[in-house]
């Protein structure tokens, strides 16, 4: 009623990705940027994650070392 939004937890995950959304398309140029780069920073997180690297064609680190 006093016309604050939630926080983006409290928030649907639809209205999630449409908050997201609506930063990566806007107009202002630094909101596009937080999006992009929290964009790469779960990309990061995601890439890392051994279950997925069978899944994208990664062998993992080789067990010799560099």
């Amino acid at each position: 009623l006093d016309h604050r939004s939630a926080t983006f937890s409290h928030q649907t995950e639809g209205d999630q990705l449409d908050l997201l959304r609506r930063w990566a398309e806007g107009d202002h140029l630094l909101r596009r940027q937080i999006a992009t780069a929290f964009g790469r920073l779960l990309s990061l997180v995601f890439y890392d994650q051994p279950a997925v690297w069978p899944h994208i064609g990664y062998a993992g680190p080789s067990a010799g070392g560099a």
